[in-house]
């Protein structure tokens, strides 16, 4: 019976930490978490250093545009987009403020790197399918 209670104190810590992002993909130092859906991820960090990755798969789910938006209150933030084979497609660094779509149109596995230095602000990532769910994002 003790094993049992064991079990279940380390999955309710795992489950915590999962949640506020200290075990999501990459390495990090952070206090805040971050959400992920099959077609979104979101991030809200009041302090964060090092790296978080996430798989998007836009074709699978015929989407060809993927929204990024960057609110910085401090610290710097890096986005990465790179294929599955380890291509880089896009990059930028020290994004402060920005709001920006990039075609992913026929892409099968892309992988999102966020780059945290004492970041302190929120991300969204988005996949959107057309031109009318781009006029519904700011």
């Amino acid at each position: 019976m003790e094993w049992v209670l064991s079990i279940g104190v380390v999955a309710a810590v795992l489950l915590v930490l999962w949640r506020i992002g200290v075990l999501s993909g990459g390495a990090s130092l952070c206090v805040g978490g971050c959400w992920g859906w099959r077609d979104r991820w979101t991030g809200r960090y009041s302090y964060f250093s090092g790296l978080l990755w996430r798989r998007f798969r836009p074709a699978a789910g015929g989407y060809d545009v993927l929204a990024v938006q960057v609110k910085t209150q401090a610290g710097n933030l890096d986005l990465e987009l790179r294929e599955r084979d380890g291509t880089v497609l896009y990059c930028w660094t020290e994004l402060g403020d920005a709001s920006f779509c990039v075609d992913v149109c026929g892409k099968k596995d892309l992988i999102v790197r966020l780059e945290g230095n004492s970041y302190k602000g929120n991300f969204s990532l988005r996949l959107l399918r057309s031109q009318e769910d781009r006029e519904d994002t700011p």
